[in-house]
């Protein structure tokens, strides 16, 4: 029975100090390779998503999406932001992964149990320490995500360049209310997860680990959508403001150039302010992001005036699917490697 005793994600040892922080910096390189390979493989349903968010209304599902995609910028535009995506992403799930394992480590009991408060705790300080690596990485991408949908090319150096160290953390507060929440929901429930899968003799099997994941990834993924929709609205609109998609356009058409405003399907909710209703007429010129957000109050009474509650959860279909399969694939191959260490085979 799993009550308010819960084994942690990685079950650790009763270890010294010294073993603990070796093991540290080995999760800290197995965190970033499992994150690169996850990420590589959910990373087309990460920029469906992206676009779900910025121009809400304009697809009419995931599918269709994808294929207006494909259509205007080749199957490559699914891989639009994947650079800086895998440079950011070895950083994030290390840290994420490994700050999880180590303060597991020093909050766990005696006889190998966490409880749920400080199985929370641990998660949280994952969430707070991985921001480093994933503002950057997601501001990045968002805009190039962004910019391709117009038609527009921008690399990954160029970005780096017009945006700056301060324009890279933009949105970070945004960020910080996304990530705290959705890693204590992750870790606390994938460690009970983990307990309640467990078989009698005390052995998690790998395919277990999978499955535990994808669940707690699905359930922390549709909780922190709303954050997540904010947040992508800020770093667009931050992205926008600082001119980071001005290039010269592709040779190929963009997607707004092939869904032109008069298609743009917009939310027929009556903005309760003369800003709201010039804000609507905004985001049907040229899709959500070509809003100015304040703040992240100013961006969710905008969302909710223009297209009600719903307009919280655009894109939470794809997230879902990027979220599962993500950190199912992530801590298979973080738990494989661990594995092997402990086996002496790494």
């Amino acid at each position: 029975m799993v009550s308010d005793r819960t084994s942690p994600a990685h079950p650790p040892s009763a270890s010294s100090p010294q073993s603990n922080n070796k093991n540290l910096i080995s999760n800290v390189l197995f965190g970033g390779v499992a994150g690169v390979i996850g990420q590589t493989c959910v990373f087309p349903l990460y920029t469906i998503k992206t676009n779900l968010h910025l121009y809400p209304g304009r697809y009419q599902s995931i599918l269709h999406c994808a294929r207006k995609i494909i259509q205007h910028e080749s199957i490559r535009g699914l891989y639009k932001g994947l650079p800086p995506a895998l440079t950011g992403v070895f950083p994030e799930k290390a840290i994420k992964l490994s700050v999880n394992d180590y303060l597991t480590a020093l909050l766990v009991r005696k006889d190998g149990t966490i409880s749920i408060p400080n199985s929370m705790l641990a998660g949280a300080g994952a969430g707070f320490c991985q921001v480093v690596a994933t503002n950057p990485m997601e501001m990045m991408m968002i805009n190039m995500q962004s910019a391709a949908s117009r038609g527009r090319a921008v690399n990954t150096l160029q970005m780096i360049r017009q945006l700056g160290l301060a324009g890279l953390y933009k949105g970070t507060p945004a960020t910080l209310f996304r990530d705290i929440p959705f890693s204590i929901v992750f870790f606390s429930m994938n460690a009970a997860l983990r307990q309640r899968l467990t078989d009698s003799d005390g052995r998690l099997p790998i395919a277990k680990v999978f499955l535990a994941g994808i669940a707690a990834g699905s359930t922390a993924a549709t909780l922190s959508t709303p954050m997540d929709v904010i947040k992508t609205r800020l770093q667009a609109s931050a992205g926008d403001a600082t001119n980071v998609a001005t290039s010269k356009p592709t040779s190929t058409p963009g997607l707004a150039d092939a869904m032109r405003p008069s298609q743009a399907k917009v939310p027929t909710t009556t903005a309760t302010s003369r800003e709201f209703s010039s804000s609507a007429r905004t985001a049907a010129a040229g899709g959500a992001d070509k809003m100015r957000y304040t703040g992240i109050a100013h961006c969710a009474r905008h969302i909710y005036a223009t297209e009600g509650a719903r307009g919280f959860f655009a894109g939470v279909g794809p997230r879902i699917l990027i979220i599962s399969p993500l950190f199912g694939i992530t801590l298979f191959f973080y738990d494989i490697q661990r594995r092997l260490r402990e086996s002496g085979r790494l």
